[in-house]
């Protein structure tokens, strides 16, 4: 589980997963940004995310239905493949 909490003198901290020491972030977002990834990697996982005023403001669960994916890199590959046009064969046979 991972916690994003407000830091009164640096910002904003992430507690949990390994590190003993939180990460620490001067923004809301860039804290948010690292704990998702991490999370992301470290599936199973709960990110908890905490307003100002120390009470939950969101709660994210890895893996998620639109979330999940697949070890490997699922990209299909492209190529560019010659084949003759039928319909300009046609149109030039037809004059």
């Amino acid at each position: 589980m991972l916690k994003i909490s407000p830091s009164p003198s640096t910002g904003w901290r992430v507690e949990g997963g390994y590190a003993e020491q939180p990460f620490v972030f001067p923004t809301k977002a860039q804290a948010i940004s690292f704990a998702l990834v991490w999370a992301e990697k470290h599936q199973p996982c709960d990110v908890h995310i905490y307003n100002t005023a120390g009470y939950r403001q969101r709660h994210i669960t890895f893996p998620d239905g639109n979330q999940r994916r697949a070890a490997g890199d699922r990209r299909q590959v492209q190529m560019a493949i010659e084949f003759p046009d039928r319909r300009r064969g046609e149109r030039r046979s037809a004059t």
